[in-house]
């Protein structure tokens, strides 16, 4: 966990009444938001920084970069770039192709204070207090451009799904934005929370809200107009953070820690782990079967809950082993046990051209070769892999040839494509049979 004076400390939680710190790491400012990505986790430090941490070995965690601009105070990492939310200076581009050397490369000022900040294809949304919701376009990000505000009281926390923005807005409960015209977002929805509503998540038909003292709100938005509170869980702290990952609410519950909600039955949601940090737990993110937590007071946590998971015990690929360069090839893995009960990350290598980070992944091949793919799963056990082959002929290496047969005494054509990649070669035998 880290913080001013205790770093990162790595906790293993597989049993969940007995966490054992399993690494440790000193960082010179308390954590605040986290979000973490391909290996890595990106902390803002609260005073000026963005620390950027490797914890690709989580009992070795270890910092690879950090920035040292403004006041960051949340972050949402998409792709190669860090969306930083900075309380005083809006929203806050960093380019983390380099995790070794992260840099900025655009910004845009909000007019009150940002507190959160959520990505959806070529527009970052920013809960920015009494604001509202600031809309930017952030399809060049190196230029950002605000170019819509949907209106509410204290937007403090904003998630967004397909065409609609859903805010927690402090005192005045959840709303439900249109943004499907991201410069004229229109509310639709509301629903009074019976607490201070300070984050949400989204997972399906279910919206996922920290309501403070009044702890997890689950709310039904099959119909965004009338969102509908459907269960609830009654943490022991002030909820202030949540993720949702399978069955599982991650809730970070100020004073009283981590709190892992089974939320597999809203109506009947309760708690199924905890995790007790120094001080107050303010954000959380759950990413390939580890948590991520902040403490205001005692930095990042990296935990990890197996609870009732079954470890994967293995994985197969299958897909195509011969190609054509240009031509998209699809690689399937398939682990045991099919349903472990887990959320299962799927991490394929060479990074593919769509499916990352799921058990199908499209290649298209430039150049003929011999290519491997490897699929590597892992969920509450450790990582397992397995890979297959795929030779790649050139295009132009395709022919059509016309072989005659006779069919009940009529000359007829048959249409066989015969490739000369190398070791490759189909052959087709012909003969006569005779009809009755």
């Amino acid at each position: 966990m880290s913080a001013s004076d205790a770093g990162l400390r790595v906790v293993d939680v597989s049993i969940p009444s007995a966490p054992v710190q399993v690494g440790a790491y000193t960082t010179p400012w308390g954590a605040r938001g986290v979000d973490a990505a391909a290996g890595c986790a990106y902390v803002p430090g609260g005073g000026s920084d963005l620390r950027v941490i490797d914890v690709s070995d989580p009992a070795d965690p270890v910092e690879v970069g950090a920035t040292a601009q403004g006041w960051a105070k949340d972050v949402t990492v998409v792709g190669q770039y860090a969306y930083i939310c900075d309380y005083y200076d809006g929203l806050r581009i960093v380019d983390i192709s380099d995790p070794a050397s992260p840099t900025q490369v655009g910004s845009c000022d909000t007019p009150a204070y940002a507190h959160d900040v959520a990505v959806a294809g070529d527009y970052a949304f920013v809960a920015d207090g009494s604001v509202g919701v600031w809309v930017i376009d952030v399809s060049d990000p190196a230029n950002p451009v605000q170019v819509g505000i949907g209106y509410t009281s204290n937007a403090f926390g904003v998630a967004v799904a397909g065409t609609y923005a859903y805010i927690a807005d402090w005192s005045y409960g959840f709303r439900v934005l249109d943004v499907s015209n991201p410069s004229n977002p229109v509310q639709v929805g509301y629903y009074a929370t019976p607490g201070v509503a300070t984050s949400v998540a989204i997972a399906g038909t279910y919206a996922y809200v920290t309501a403070s003292e009044s702890g997890l709100r689950i709310v039904d938005i099959t119909d965004p107009a009338n969102p509908t509170e459907v269960g609830f869980y009654d943490s022991p702290g002030s909820a202030y953070d949540v993720d949702v990952a399978g069955s599982r609410a991650y809730v970070a519950d100020d004073t009283a820690g981590l709190c892992v909600v089974d939320i597999s039955v809203p109506a009947a949601s309760g708690e199924v782990g905890y995790y007790d940090t120094l001080g107050s737990a303010s954000h959380v993110v759950t990413h390939q079967g580890h948590s991520y937590l902040t403490d205001l007071s005692g930095g990042l946590a990296i935990l990890r809950y197996s609870g009732d998971c079954v470890p994967i015990a293995d994985v197969s690929v299958s897909g195509p082993s011969i190609g054509f360069t240009g031509l998209p090839y699809t690689f399937t893995g398939a682990i045991v046990p099919p349903s472990p009960g887990d959320p299962v990350s799927y991490t394929w290598s060479p990074v593919p051209d769509s499916g990352q980070g799921s058990a199908f992944a499209s290649y298209t091949f430039d150049l003929p070769d011999t290519y491997s793919i490897t699929l590597a799963a892992q969920n509450c056990g450790g990582p397992v892999s397995d890979s297959a082959q795929i030779v790649i002929c050139p295009f132009e290496e395709r022919r059509v040839i016309y072989l005659p047969i006779v069919v009940r005494d009529h000359w007829s054509s048959l249409r066989v494509r015969v490739s000369r990649c190398p070791a490759q070669t189909h052959r087709m035998r012909t003969g006569c049979r005779s009809f009755a």
